[in-house]
């Protein structure tokens, strides 16, 4: 489906890794035909939950879009759970409602936001782009390491 003229698409995920106690996100923004205009992905620091973890992700993506100058934004979640926070009326305290809170303080900058939900199917690449970001910070970490001990070894 092709957005109007102005509009971008915004996907977000944000996975959590109980394991490791780790949490990630993705975010691919389009343009209203559907090309791919960037993309952003890293870790959350925010408690071990899907819902709030969700929440902090769409915030982000808020933030970035923001700070890149866009002003109407067609933000995509697979969670429905916030998509139905987002866009209700009634006042939650939750985590995941005071983060959603936030969300609709930063939603004032836009000309337009809405977030709307899609299945994990079809928000399969910010899913696995906010897998991969798990992976990227180890791999930088360890090439960060051997960087460290090069130049201590040249001194």
């Amino acid at each position: 489906m092709q957005l109007p003229v102005g509009f971008i698409s915004v996907h977000t995920d944000a996975v959590v890794f109980l394991e490791t106690q780790e949490v990630t996100f993705g975010v691919i923004i389009k343009d209203n035909r559907g090309e791919y205009i960037a993309a952003k992905s890293g870790h959350l620091r925010c408690l071990l939950d899907a819902h709030i973890a969700e929440a902090v992700a769409i915030r982000v993506a808020l933030s970035w879009v923001k700070e890149r100058g866009h002003s109407k934004v067609m933000m995509y979640t697979d969670c429905q759970m916030v998509c139905k926070l987002f866009n209700g009326n009634l006042l939650d305290l939750s985590f995941a409602g005071c983060v959603i809170n936030d969300c609709r303080e930063l939603s004032r900058h836009f000309e337009s936001v809405s977030v709307k939900f899609i299945s994990r199917s079809v928000n399969k690449a910010a899913h696995v782009l906010a897998r991969a970001a798990r992976s990227l910070v180890r791999l930088f970490g360890i090439l960060l390491f051997l960087l460290v001990l090069n130049n201590l070894f040249n001194e």
